[in-house]
């Protein structure tokens, strides 16, 4: 599985190349990129996620997560960053070392992003924009995560309702001006859809705290 790339949020992106070595821990590296994030005035929208392999998405390193990487990993990077309650939420794909092995999910991905992006517009339906990222990704051979989606961004508020999927057959809407959206293209060499792990949490305040205009 590998995961598409969407300044402070599209900044700290994956962080630093040199992180992704093998034997690297990866709880050190989800704490560096949230460092980073604080370290450019912003405050991280929600952990870090570092998701390997089969993991598609949604891994955060527990405290007591030991795991290190080892050559050949594929690393699936979702950073968030927020000021002032104003989201940016972007992912991207790397790969543990140099094999290779998965350049071409890598590719499929960048270019369903970029296949995305180039839909969104003010009234644009959210089929099109999905059909688009779901083309881009089959011309690599391989397929788009189905029940993994893209979603609307509201101040304080991460996923705000709407899902853009990855595939045809979405919400029967249309984009409306000044509404922003994360485009979050997955591919994989297997069939297409993801089991749910183990659940883990993350404290959240029931209320938002004082907003500023």
């Amino acid at each position: 599985l590998a995961a598409g790339r969407s300044d402070i949020g599209r900044g700290p992106g994956a962080g630093r190349p040199g992180w992704y070595v093998p034997g690297a821990s990866r709880r050190a590296v989800a704490e560096a990129i949230e460092d980073l994030i604080r370290s450019r005035g912003a405050a991280p929208a929600f952990p870090a996620n570092l998701s390997r392999n089969q993991e598609a998405a949604h891994y955060t390193p527990s405290p007591d997560d030991e795991a290190r990487f080892v050559e050949g990993d594929l690393v699936k990077v979702d950073v968030g960053a927020h000021l002032d309650g104003r989201i940016a939420d972007t992912a991207t794909t790397v790969e543990v070392g140099s094999t290779h092995r998965y350049d071409h999910l890598i590719r499929a991905v960048h270019e369903a992003v970029r296949a995305g992006i180039s839909r969104i517009r003010a009234d644009v339906p959210v089929e099109e924009i999905s059909a688009a990222i779901e083309e881009a990704i089959h011309r690599r051979g391989v397929k788009p995560v189905a029940n993994l989606t893209g979603h609307t961004i509201e101040r304080y508020l991460l996923h705000a309702g709407t899902s853009i999927p990855n595939v045809r057959g979405g919400p029967a809407r249309t984009l409306r001006e000044g509404e922003i959206v994360a485009i979050e293209p997955f591919a994989t060499n297997g069939r297409g859809l993801i089991e749910n792990g183990p659940f883990g949490h993350i404290v959240r305040f029931r209320r938002p705290p004082h907003r500023t205009s």
